[in-house]
């Protein structure tokens, strides 16, 4: 199965992202295989911020927008199937507010929601740090 129909982009797809859709894919799948994970679907959609606020609601409770949301409907541990919605205003914000280029931190939202599904948290500072790291790692090999 082509990369492409294993990983879907929908809604407002950064420019960014589209002119290098097939080095992302390949690299998150790359990602995966590197920790002994498969992808069946991964559904990226990107969202603005009064539309991941209103889901981030509904689904969590959570009156605010938010970088990511993760649902992770994997059959198997190691067979992900997963949707990701994105609040492109947040991560642009993000961004911005740490000098961080927009890309890199678009890169770390993709791949950290794909960490979620194999099994890294975030809800300690503990779980946060080691996180990061792996983000970092998965990082180094980004699409530029």
């Amino acid at each position: 199965m082509s990369s492409s129909a294993r990983i879907k982009w929908l809604g407002a797809v950064p420019e960014w992202l589209s002119s290098r859709k097939a080095a992302v894919e390949n690299w998150l799948i790359d990602k995966s295989k590197e920790r002994g994970y498969g992808i069946r679907t991964l559904s990226y959609t990107f969202l603005n911020d009064q539309d991941i606020e209103e889901l981030n609601t509904r689904l969590l409770k959570h009156a605010y927008p938010t970088d990511i949301i993760t649902l992770d409907h994997s059959e198997g541990r190691k067979n992900l199937k997963v949707e990701l919605y994105l609040g492109i205003e947040q991560i642009q914000t993000y961004a911005s507010a740490n000098r961080l280029p927009f890309e890199e931190e678009l890169c770390r939202v993709l791949v950290h929601g794909l960490l979620h599904c194999m099994g890294w948290d975030d809800h300690s500072i503990e779980d946060k740090n080691e996180m990061r790291k792996e983000e970092d790692l998965c990082l180094l090999s980004r699409p530029k």
